[in-house]
């Protein structure tokens, strides 16, 4: 008898401390910010600009190059053509803090459309280097 009275208690104790633990109402605290992905920079080894035959003229950035790790993806911002005619692109690799990866760099491909254009003189560049230019 002793002891099924010892074991209630410690029941009892047991649910009343995981009730005091649990949020209540107005007292309950915001759910955890996400940690916002890190950002590495990608080698570039050959860029080529790709003019599709429509109208307008269709034009693609093929790249060719590294990444830190097999688990790192791309990510890119197209800005432009500014007044005298440059296309920004910048671009990176990103990957989840915790995430677990093997150390290797991989390679990677990728075609990034910049636009449809019908007549002008156009640089491109790439993490503010010149990577090429084309004319319509």
């Amino acid at each position: 008898m002793k002891q099924t009275w010892c074991w209630q208690r410690i029941l009892i104790l047991s649910i009343a401390t995981l009730a005091a633990c649990a949020p209540h109402g107005s007292n309950a605290s915001p759910p955890e910010e996400r940690i916002p992905a890190a950002q590495s920079n990608v080698s570039i080894e050959k860029a080529q600009i790709l003019l599709l035959e429509s109208f307008p003229v269709q034009v693609l950035l093929h790249l060719e190059g590294y990444k830190p790790t097999p688990c790192h993806t791309l990510q890119w911002e197209v800005s432009g053509p500014n007044a005298q005619g440059r296309i920004d692109v910048e671009i990176r690799a990103v990957i989840e803090p915790e995430a677990l990866c093997i150390q290797v760099v991989e390679h990677f491909e990728a075609r990034i459309p910049l636009g449809d254009y019908t007549q002008g003189a156009f640089t491109v560049l790439v993490n503010g280097e010149q990577v090429g230019a084309f004319d319509l």
